[in-house]
This record gives C-alpha cells, structure tokens and sequence, in this order.
C-alpha cells in the first residue's frame, strides 16, 4: 500500500440543528485513506455512515454545521475552503456514488447531456468534444450502444443502467477519491454483483482510493482492503479487513458478524442484536453501545472508553481493551 495519505479525517463532529434544538450526530471521527487504498464503512442504519460521506463532499443539509475537526485532503484542510474552492473539487479529484440513482438523476434532461454538463464544469471544452468524452465513459462503465444511450433519459432505463450512469458522472474525470453510498440499494442480487465488479476494475485501472459505505459484511470482505466500523456515531472499531474478520474485537463488530447467514449452517433464526441503535437526542452515558452489549461492565455504563491503538490501521473504542 502507498504511504501517501490522501484523506485524513481528525475529530470529525457533526451537528443538526432542528427546531432550534441542536442535535450532535458525529462525535470525534479519526482515520485515514492513503493512496489507493479501499476501505469499507459499516455499521447499522442510524450509524452516521451517510452524514460521514456528506461531510467529506462538503453536501451537508443547511441545517447541518460541521463544529469540530479537521477534513485534510491531499494536504489541504477541506473545512477552510471557500464554496467555489469546494465545488472545484467535486466531481473532480473526488467523487460520490449516491444512493439511489433515480434521485441522484434529472430526470428532464438525458443522461448524457447530464455528463456533458459536469465535464463542461471543470474542462474547458466544447459540448462536441464533451459528448464524446461521454459516450467514452458510458463504454468504461459497460454500457453497450453508448452514442444512441446518451439520449436516453433516466426514466427510459433499468435500475442497472441507471447506476453505471451514476457511477459514469462519478468517474468522468478520473477522480483520485471515489466515495460510494450504497452503491446497489435496490438493485436484485445479480446486477448488485455486476455493480460491485465494475467499482473494482474501475479502482484498480484508475489507481483510485475508494471508500465504500454498505450494510453488507460480505461486500466489505471481497473488496476493502480496511475496515471502519460505526456505531452511534463514532468509529468503534478499526482495521485491516482479513485480520478484523477474523479477530473481531468490538462486541458491536462481533455482534454484526454473527448475524451473517452462513451455508455451511442450518439454523432456523438469524442472529440478531438485541435493542435499537440510539437516538442521537438520548444517547446512553459512557459507551454507546453499553445498553445493548452483552459483556457490558459497570464502567461502561458510566464512562466512555477511548480508541485504543494497536496499529496504524487497528484500533478499538472498547474499556475490554483499555
């Protein structure tokens, strides 16, 4: 792996503000991607997985205010940027793959007009030759017939297509950073799988980090080199994936790991986690995970632990280990 740090998140806290009450979702995220490096986000919904990504793009909600921490990208803070500087980025050295593609789309304009406009955005360039960048890109994302799928409008297409056309606008200009939101969200399981491969051949010929938010542990095992595993909205666990799947030291990341189905086992029910992940207006005193964790101590329920470093990639926020 490169030594060169391209994303370094410090302290990273979040807040929303409702109603005039102020209601903190992120709480002192840490961690780091270097240079093509792929690493998996996990963790229930309500985690703070999504919130994570839009802060890095800088699309926080007005609501939202990002009140502590540090956004370093390629050695540049992030948070000190003005707007433009902002915008500039996107799309550019970095880019997000959202959630579901049918809102990420206008669906009033074609999908290569749509890819046009961002190339235009950032390269000087007339729409003659950005439609051919277009339909280039459509042939990298395995879209077939791309000169007559360019006038095709959103509506027009499957939920495959419409993510390769997402993952199109992402990719357009060879970001060095691809950040990818539940990449196949709706999508049935064959054409999950296409998606998937298709991000890691896109990774590995464009030598681009990926940092790839998902619900599924086995996504995380055939493509992320690193794990982070959330909870509540901190980071609970990290590490190097084969090692973390192996040796799990979080209850939390134990838990999870239980409750995937396996084939070579007949059981009747699914492990589960017992409760629900939190509110972000009640979360427990100390650790967050006290309340539904059990191997829980008394400390735990008083105070909140640290993350404990084992390496440059593991670590765990657990007193088990403190």
């Amino acid at each position: 792996m490169s030594e060169e740090i391209l994303l370094d998140i410090r302290r990273l806290s979040t807040a929303f503000e409702v109603e005039d009450v102020i209601i903190p979702i992120l709480k002192d995220i840490t961690f780091r991607i270097h240079s093509g490096e792929s690493l998996g986000v996990v963790g229930e919904s309500g985690s703070g997985k999504s919130v994570l990504a839009h802060a890095i793009m800088g699309l926080l909600p007005s609501n939202a205010q990002v009140y502590n921490g540090e956004i370093i990208y390629e050695g540049r803070d992030l948070l000190k940027l003005n707007p433009k500087k902002r915008r500039q980025l996107r799309g550019d050295r970095m880019a997000m793959i959202f959630q579901e593609p049918m809102t990420s789309l206008n669906p009033v304009y074609t999908v290569g007009s749509q890819v046009v406009e961002l190339i235009r955005a950032h390269r000087k360039i007339s729409k003659k030759e950005a439609l051919a960048w277009a339909v280039d890109i459509f042939e990298k994302v395995g879209i077939p017939q791309s000169n007559d799928f360019a006038n095709r409008y959103p509506h027009e297409l499957s939920g495959g297509m419409r993510q390769r056309v997402v993952i199109a606008l992402a990719i357009a200009l060879s970001p060095v950073l691809l950040l990818a939101d539940e990449p196949t969200t709706a999508l049935d399981v064959s054409i999950q799988a296409q998606i998937l491969e298709l991000i890691q051949s896109l990774q590995d010929n464009m030598k681009m980090a990926t940092m790839l938010i998902t619900h599924d542990l086995g996504v995380v095992a055939g493509m992320c080199r690193n794990v982070l595993v959330m909870y509540a909205g901190q980071v609970v666990e990290t590490g190097e994936t084969e090692e973390l799947f192996k040796f799990p030291k979080h209850p939390y990341t134990k838990a999870l790991l239980k409750s995937i189905p396996k084939l070579d086992q007949n059981t009747e029910f699914l492990e589960t986690i017992k409760g629900m992940v939190p509110h972000p207006q009640r979360m427990p005193e100390g650790c967050r995970f006290a309340p539904r964790c059990e191997v829980a101590m008394d400390q735990c329920h008083r105070e909140e632990p640290d993350m404990h470093s084992f390496s440059e990639y593991a670590g765990v926020k657990c007193w088990l280990y403190q």
